[in-house]
């Protein structure tokens, strides 16, 4: 599923396991429900991507543009997010558990109620970043 395009796109509550959507375009997708564990969403378009529930453990996200995305109650563990643009989005009650946010852009995200126990934020950008009622 490599260069395809899911512009808003209903994909809740599908198994997309290990499926390959690099470089693919899901901006206003529904991905609620959908658990894409151990997917490849490398420079993949998750723009007002609406995520609920979604699970992403151990995906890979690098070089993904998600910004005004919502994400709550989901599982973005051990993801690796290196090199994301992910302004204005907002993470509630979502575990980020040992994920790499590394240079990541965060400009105005939004942290609620998520857990980071061992996220790493190496050369990621904090403009205005909010972080509330976090798990360390």
């Amino acid at each position: 599923m490599t260069e395809n395009t899911f512009t808003g796109a209903d994909l809740s509550n599908l198994d997309l396991k290990q499926l390959n959507f690099s470089k693919t375009n899901l901006a206003g997708s529904n991905l609620s429900g959908a658990d894409l564990s151990n997917a490849m969403l490398n420079e993949a378009d998750l723009s007002n991507a609406i995520m609920l529930n979604t699970t992403l453990v151990d995906a890979s996200l690098m070089k993904v543009s998600m910004s005004d995305a919502a994400v709550e109650n989901g599982s973005f563990a051990r993801a690796n997010l290196t090199g994301s643009y992910l302004s204005r989005s907002k993470f509630t009650a979502t575990d980020l558990s040992n994920a790499n946010f590394n240079g990541v852009d965060l400009r105005e995200v939004r942290f609620s109620g998520t857990l980071l126990t061992g996220t790493t934020f190496k050369g990621a950008k904090f403009i205005h970043t909010e972080f509330r009622d976090n798990d360390k």
